[in-house]
Protein backbone atom coordinates (compact mmCIF):
# COMPACT_ATOMS: atom_id res chain seq x y z
CA UNK A 1 0.00 0.00 0.00
CA UNK A 2 1.09 3.16 -0.97
CA UNK A 3 0.79 6.42 0.99
CA UNK A 4 -0.18 9.79 -0.54
CA UNK A 5 2.39 12.02 0.60
CA UNK A 6 1.76 15.97 0.48
CA UNK A 7 2.92 19.06 0.91
CA UNK A 8 1.97 19.93 4.65
CA UNK A 9 1.51 16.67 5.80
CA UNK A 10 -1.06 15.01 7.35
CA UNK A 11 -1.78 18.78 9.17
CA UNK A 12 -4.62 20.15 9.81
CA UNK A 13 -3.48 23.00 7.44
CA UNK A 14 -3.63 19.97 4.61
CA UNK A 15 -7.11 19.00 5.49
CA UNK A 16 -8.56 22.52 5.69
CA UNK A 17 -7.14 23.22 2.01
CA UNK A 18 -7.54 20.33 0.78
CA UNK A 19 -11.57 20.78 1.54
CA UNK A 20 -11.78 24.50 -0.31
CA UNK A 21 -13.11 23.76 -3.75
CA UNK A 22 -16.08 21.53 -2.41
CA UNK A 23 -16.60 24.09 -0.35
CA UNK A 24 -17.71 27.00 -3.01
CA UNK A 25 -20.64 26.51 -5.23
CA UNK A 26 -19.86 26.90 -8.83
CA UNK A 27 -21.48 30.83 -9.44
CA UNK A 28 -18.94 31.48 -5.81
CA UNK A 29 -16.11 30.57 -7.92
CA UNK A 30 -16.94 31.98 -11.09
CA UNK A 31 -17.34 35.26 -8.51
CA UNK A 32 -14.26 34.80 -7.07
CA UNK A 33 -12.06 34.18 -10.27
CA UNK A 34 -13.70 37.03 -11.85
CA UNK A 35 -12.94 39.09 -8.97
CA UNK A 36 -9.18 37.80 -9.21
CA UNK A 37 -8.89 39.00 -12.72
CA UNK A 38 -10.39 42.65 -11.76
CA UNK A 39 -8.08 42.93 -9.04
CA UNK A 40 -4.86 41.46 -11.24
CA UNK A 41 -5.67 44.05 -13.96
CA UNK A 42 -6.27 46.67 -11.20
CA UNK A 43 -2.64 46.06 -9.84
CA UNK A 44 -0.61 45.69 -13.48
CA UNK A 45 -1.56 48.99 -14.21
CA UNK A 46 -0.68 50.62 -10.83
CA UNK A 47 2.21 48.51 -10.77
CA UNK A 48 2.65 50.27 -14.37
CA UNK A 49 2.06 53.86 -13.64
CA UNK A 50 4.09 53.47 -10.20
CA UNK A 51 7.37 52.34 -12.28
CA UNK A 52 6.69 54.76 -15.08
CA UNK A 53 6.17 58.06 -12.63
CA UNK A 54 9.61 56.73 -10.66
CA UNK A 55 11.47 56.86 -13.98
CA UNK A 56 9.98 60.44 -14.28
CA UNK A 57 11.34 61.46 -11.08
CA UNK A 58 14.44 59.74 -11.10
CA UNK A 59 15.42 61.10 -14.63
CA UNK A 60 14.06 64.67 -13.79
CA UNK A 61 12.54 64.83 -17.25
CA UNK A 62 10.16 67.37 -16.57
CA UNK A 63 12.37 69.77 -14.93
CA UNK A 64 12.84 73.01 -16.69
CA UNK A 65 16.65 74.28 -16.08
CA UNK A 66 17.03 78.04 -15.44
CA UNK A 67 20.64 79.60 -15.93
Amino acid sequence: MTERRSLLGNSAMNRVLSSMPSRFSRKGMKAVNAAYQIINCVILLLGFLAITTGVVVYGGIFVRLTY
